[in-house]
């Protein structure tokens, strides 16, 4: 993803208020332009403290995992930042075991399990082949809880 100037003056404008001494983050945008913004204003009122990718696109990526401490600047669909969040935890499950409370905080439709599977499965589907994977099932998901620091 190209660096959006802006998220990285809120980054900027967020270590000066907040006294941050490091510049380790990231630039994210959940889901894809087409529900980023609908994903975003989740996050901004608080139903969405989770989120959830396949460890094999870290792994082909070569991007180290998400871990307990990690910042991202969270953008729109425009690139436009909206708020920072803060890594709380992390956990790692096979697709058909991420539990309940993965779905809940992750805070989409109902916040159903059921709901959680069919979004992500037509989501990641649509990389299984570039990430060499051949069954969802098989896929490992990383799923972190975050709060937001910062809007």
């Amino acid at each position: 993803m190209e660096v959006a100037k802006e998220a990285v003056e809120f980054w900027n404008k967020f270590k000066i208020e907040k006294s941050i001494d490091h510049d380790n983050y990231n630039i994210s945008m959940f889901g894809g332009p087409d529900i980023a913004d609908e994903l975003c204003a989740l996050i901004l009122v608080g139903d969405k403290t989770a989120g959830s990718s396949l460890v094999k696109d870290f792994e082909v990526s070569g991007d180290p995992l998400p871990k307990e401490g990690d910042f991202h600047v969270v953008i729109d669909s425009q690139k436009e930042p909206v708020c920072i969040i803060k890594t709380l935890k992390t956990e790692v499950n096979k697709f058909y075991d991420v539990p309940e409370s993965v779905a809940f905080a992750e805070g989409e439709g109902d916040k159903s399990l059921a709901h959680w599977q069919n979004v992500h499965e037509d989501f990641f589907t649509f990389f299984l082949e570039e990430l060499g994977i051949e069954q969802l099932e098989d896929a490992d998901v990383i799923t972190e809880h975050f709060e937001v620091i910062y809007k």
